[in-house]
């Protein structure tokens, strides 16, 4: 279940870093 929290946690950084 960690392996879906990461990817999740992952979209969140790439969608704010071009922010």
């Amino acid at each position: 279940m960690e392996a879906a929290v990461s990817a999740a946690s992952s979209s969140s950084w790439v969608v704010v870093t071009p922010l």
